[in-house]
């Protein structure tokens, strides 16, 4: 069965909620008061950057900005930009010409055929299925998916981060404020730094954890995870999911991943949460056993699937390196940034 994205809260354009396309878009003059907020946005990261010592550049979004102003249902949020030195074809603040994902030449590669690109494309190319939106993947993304990068300055690793511990406050309080203004209804992350301070960030809202589910990716024991929250100021519901790191674990090209990654994209995408949610909360969804794939480095928390219906906080083991900074459960020394571009 085809699944389609909720959509009431793109004021923009007035959309055909079957097929997912808008009837008239409404053009964006740089005026608005959404152009505005990006340019607030651009400068709050220009100070940060320059405060903190940043050196190596920095990156916002890397689709166009229409996705931020003509705020988009459906978001993918990574870490930070990856690698040693900052390209000048890459632009910082926005990708105008079209999604990162396909047109930009990484690690050498002709353009849109990293390792990385193919497993986005891949990704969103069942996303547009499962929500029959009529259109390509490519042009799904452009325009319906905010596609950024949580922490915008560069680094080759998590852990060589320049000021780490206050680039990730700074984030925080970024993304606080932009998801102020609106959020979208499905935000799906492929790493648990982004994952765990975007919760925290929902959380603090009026909202409530109306359910937490665990997921089986094929790959060995490792799992992928998504939580709904009721947002208390309008009733309706958020969704925030994490994959596996998509550089590492390349769940789109592994067939013994295709059905699980399958069911839980469905979860993911799924209408009618408020409904949805109440039931899987105390319901354990049975999946099929398949073949997995070879096994990568063991994630700390890899475990079976496995379904809560209240969500209890624990601290995670940290690294000695990040004894004694503030939020440092959000660390933990398993946790490796390999996003190079």
């Amino acid at each position: 069965m085809r699944l389609r994205l909720w959509l009431e809260d793109v004021p923009e354009c007035d959309f055909d909620a079957a097929l997912f396309r808008p009837r008239c878009p409404t053009p964006m003059s740089d005026d608005t008061p959404d152009i505005s907020a990006l340019e607030r946005h651009v400068e709050s990261i220009n100070t940060a950057y320059t405060r903190l010592g940043h050196q190596l550049g920095w990156r916002f979004l890397v689709g166009p900005r229409r996705t931020l102003t003509s705020r988009a249902p459906f978001a993918l949020i990574t870490l930070n930009p990856g690698g040693a030195r900052e390209n000048p074809a890459h632009p910082r603040t926005s990708s105008e010409n079209g999604s990162a994902y396909w047109i930009e030449s990484w690690k050498g590669c002709p353009p849109g055929t990293a390792p990385l690109q193919l497993q986005f494309q891949e990704l969103f190319a069942r996303v547009v299925t499962l929500v029959d939106a009529r259109e390509s993947s490519r042009a799904f993304v452009e325009n319906r998916v905010l596609a950024a990068h949580f922490v915008p300055f560069r680094s080759r690793s998590l852990d060589t981060l320049h000021r780490r511990s206050e680039s990730i406050a700074f984030a925080r309080r970024f993304w606080t404020e932009l998801l102020a203004e609106w959020i979208p209804r499905t935000i799906l992350t492929i790493d648990r730094v982004t994952f765990k301070n975007l919760h925290g960030i929902i959380s603090n809202r009026p909202a409530e954890v109306v359910a937490h589910r665990r997921f089986p990716t094929g790959w060995g024991r490792y799992t992928a995870e998504a939580f709904r929250f009721r947002m208390s100021e309008r009733g309706e519901t958020i969704t925030l999911a994490r994959l596996p790191h998509l550089s590492r674990f390349r769940l789109m090209s592994n067939e013994a991943c295709r059905q699980p990654v399958r069911d839980f994209l469905e979860y993911v995408c799924a209408p009618g949460h408020q409904t949805a949610a109440l039931q899987h909360s105390h319901a354990r969804r049975q999946s099929p056993r398949l073949p997995s794939a070879p096994r990568a480095p063991r994630e700390a928390d890899a475990s079976p699937p496995h379904l809560v219906d209240s969500v209890s906080h624990h601290q995670l083991g940290t690294s000695p390196q990040l004894a004694g900074i503030e939020g440092a459960d959000l660390y933990p020394e398993w946790e490796a940034h390999i996003e190079d571009q």
